[in-house]
């Protein structure tokens, strides 16, 4: 009996603590399992389809979309099938129901037939889906070019009723092409959002936002997929994860000269304070790392790096500033 005690308290506390699953896929055809509270990344497998994006209906159904072809995508193996041609180019794909998925094309929002892939128009957005769209609570959020985009439908999801830029066109968002919402223990949901490797905690509110995990993955994200959250009681007016310590002013620095050979200069808008640089290769290895870093200049020299192109990120108490493009030549 007291086993069995125990063996209950343990299920019933991984599910209150355990994140419901997130996919993403690459440009190279990858299909991952996504764990944000932990920042970390399973490969499920090839599909061998650079997806322009993937979602969930609310069966646990996996699809993807690709030059207007829908396919079911199988969540253990990463196999496909091929369920026909929706006769648009979209990069943006969500869950409505069992049955239909939502995409944006030309400025519309439609909604697609998982039985054969035919769509039927639900009414105009005003914006082209740069990146991806998801759920929070009743609203449609999606990402276009830099800006957040909040669009609210009537009760049967049949109408579009309004469309917002959720944030300041002065604080532009990182380019998101995944988007999802998460479920967070004993605290709002958030949205999330996927720029090349790296996730961003984003405020549905005004469109601030922050770096929370870095190269999660080691190809671009072209698309991720979660199945739709339940709405919250009421719905957050504020945001919580992003308020403080976000990069809506993030401190700013070049790489003087860049492309280099031997040696090259990094200056930054303020003074350092112990900061760390980590060097990345192309395929998101760690293959240098200076810490403790003071002052507004400093000199980072090649030593045994090969000629290609890098990433850098500098991270000062926490917070990681935006990424950098190095190359190094003879």
């Amino acid at each position: 009996m007291k086993i069995l005690i125990t063996l209950i308290l343990i299920i019933f506390y991984l599910q209150g603590y355990s994140q419901q699953t997130i996919f993403a896929s690459t440009s190279d055809g990858e299909l991952y399992t996504i764990d944000v509270a932990n920042c970390s990344s399973n490969l499920v497998g090839l599909t061998g389809l650079g997806f322009e994006d993937i979602a969930n209906t609310s069966d646990e159904g996996l699809w993807g979309i690709l030059a207007g072809e829908l396919y079911l995508i199988d969540p253990i193996t990463a196999s496909t099938i091929l369920i026909g041609n929706t006769g648009m180019v979209s990069p943006s794909l969500v869950g409505l129901n069992d049955s239909t998925l939502l995409a944006e094309f030309d400025m519309k929002l439609y909604g697609i037939r998982t039985k054969d892939a035919s769509i039927y128009e639900i009414g105009n957005i005003g914006f082209a889906a740069c990146g991806d769209m998801t759920w929070y609570d009743n609203n449609l959020f999606m990402t276009s070019c830099n800006q957040l985009i909040k669009i609210v439908l009537n009760s049967t999801n049949t109408a579009i009723q309004s469309v917002n830029t959720v944030n300041d066109i002065n604080n532009p968002l990182p380019s998101c092409q995944g988007l999802a919402t998460v479920s967070v223990v004993n605290s709002d949901n958030e949205l999330i959002g996927f720029s090349n490797q790296d996730v961003y905690k984003i405020c549905q509110v005004d469109g601030s936002y922050k770096l929370v995990c870095p190269n999660i993955v080691t190809n671009k994200v072209y698309g991720c997929a979660s199945i739709r959250l339940e709405n919250q009681i009421s719905e957050p007016s504020i945001c919580k994860s992003t308020s403080t310590n976000d990069l809506s002013n993030p401190v700013k620095f070049e790489i003087v000269p860049n492309p280099f050979t031997f040696e090259t200069s990094i200056i930054t808008s303020e003074n350092l304070n112990g900061a760390t640089l980590i060097v990345y290769n192309s395929v998101g290895q760690i293959v240098k790392q200076l810490n403790d870093i003071f002052g507004h200049s400093f000199i980072l020299k090649r030593n045994d790096l090969e000629n290609g192109m890098y990433f850098i990120k500098l991270i000062q108490e926490h917070t990681i500033f935006l990424t950098r493009k190095l190359v190094i030549t003879n």
